[in-house]
């Protein structure tokens, strides 16, 4: 477990990053996360299409950390955490936090089969899905990476590290959103 978390934190400290938080995600701290976000990017005249995707990414992996993490303390295994880069180029949206390791094929699948579609498809599929839905025990109709790869306008990449846990793997999440934008 400690080379994993060493492997993210090593990640975090080699790039530019202007936000990191680790610990427990709740509604006020999300907020807090998403202004300092938001006046940042406006700080540095990044611009509004651009801070408009940055911002529905966010929301929705940080939505997705709130909803998903764990809130029994004898199944804390390791902290999620966020991390907002931005590079020359580009921004990354970064997340991690422990999954259970019988969803792990799940989640794999979902996001190669969102990766798999071009913007014309993923629009096509992003509506099938909105019609198909059905709203979860945890408050989602399973449209997140759709929506993110939607939003992102690029492939959603992930990792899967093993930790100290029979149960669980680290699961990251990172959605990248080019700062010219597209359209």
């Amino acid at each position: 477990m400690e080379s994993t978390l060493q492997q993210i934190h090593s990640i975090m400290n080699h790039q530019n990053a202007v936000l990191v938080y680790s610990g427990e995600f709740n509604q006020d701290t999300v907020k807090s996360m998403l202004t300092y976000a938001e006046g940042k990017l406006t700080a540095t005249g990044v611009d509004d299409l651009v801070k408009k995707k940055m911002f529905n990414v966010m929301v929705e992996m940080l939505q997705n950390i709130t909803k998903h993490q764990f809130t029994s303390e004898q199944q804390k295994i390791v902290e999620p955490c966020f991390v907002l880069i931005e590079n020359e180029a580009e921004f990354n949206v970064v997340t991690g936090n422990p999954i259970l390791k019988d969803k792990v094929n799940i989640v794999t699948e979902k996001i190669d089969k969102v990766n798999s579609l071009n913007p014309e498809e993923l629009k096509e599929y992003y509506k099938q899905a909105r019609l198909n839905s059905r709203i979860s025990d945890v408050g989602g109709a399973g449209l997140g990476f759709i929506d993110m790869a939607r939003k992102s306008e690029n492939k959603l990449d992930y990792g899967i590290f093993a930790i100290d846990s029979d149960e669980y793997n680290y699961f990251t999440l990172k959605a990248t959103i080019n700062k010219i934008p597209a359209n």
